[in-house]
């Protein structure tokens, strides 16, 4: 029994990795470090939500931004796993220097974002973690208690509109928050029309001009066959014949 054990964290390690000592060139990092994190669902990641992150990490003096997928959500369920929209991120941002996406962490230790803060902490000697939320989310969550959220230093609320023609709170959470005006061209794509073009476009492997998504989103994607048709994973659990076939297709960095 204890030998099967061993095996099945073994299989589950090589899929989703088991520390996320790829994160940061340790040889090169500073005593103190600003770093902004941003946690959100990202099935899948499109054009504004890049947009608003580059605009996050040049607006302000933080050393690094980390994207993180949910992997346990309180308000709607996935319709891909994280492991698969982890990957998409990392996609997404592979060439952007100071915007980080760890793929390898511990699947059964604690959430992907706590063990990025703890990781992060024995990193540096010190060091001031940001969140980044939208303003939109600020009034969606505003009601929930500080502890479904990770402890942070401040808060930045981004908003696509000048901050003189928004609410943004002094304070979210118990913590105080700073506003960021980040405009945007890809105007308000909806992550369910994207999903839904996926499922009725099967056939068409060009990024077509009016699909908000950048090519390397789109290749992933088609490569990986994702939104074919619509799933849902509680919590984006993920089981092992499905991890088998993430194994198959590639998609682990280890």
């Amino acid at each position: 029994m204890k030998y099967i054990i061993i095996l099945i964290y073994l299989f589950y390690s090589s899929c989703f990795g088991a520390a996320l000592e790829d994160l940061l060139d340790k040889k090169n990092l500073p005593e103190k470090a600003s770093i902004i994190i941003v946690v959100g669902t990202f099935d899948p990641v499109h054009d504004r939500h890049i947009e608003i992150n580059r605009g996050a990490i040049e607006q302000t003096d933080a050393d690094y931004l980390i994207v993180l997928a949910n992997d346990r959500t309180l308000h709607k369920p996935f319709t891909s796993t994280h492991i698969e929209r982890n990957n998409m991120l990392f996609e997404a941002y592979k060439n952007d220097e100071k915007i980080l996406v760890p793929r390898n962490y511990d699947f059964f230790g604690p959430s992907i974002t706590t063990q990025v803060l703890k990781f992060l902490k024995t990193v540096f000697k010190e060091v001031q973690i940001h969140g980044l939320i939208g303003q939109g989310d600020v009034n969606n969550f505003k009601n929930r208690v500080a502890s479904h959220f990770f402890k942070v230093d401040k808060w930045y609320v981004s908003s696509v509109l000048p901050l003189d023609q928004v609410q943004i709170p002094d304070t979210f959470g118990g913590v105080p928050t700073v506003g960021l005006y980040i405009p945007t061209v890809a105007g308000d794509p909806h992550s369910t029309e994207i999903r839904e073009w996926f499922k009725n476009n099967q056939k068409i492997f060009e990024l077509p001009e009016k699909l908000p998504i950048s090519k390397e989103v789109f290749d992933f994607i088609k490569k990986q066959g994702l939104y074919l048709k619509e799933k849902n994973f509680k919590n984006g659990s993920i089981g092992f014949w499905r991890c088998l076939k993430i194994m198959s297709k590639g998609m682990t960095r280890n």
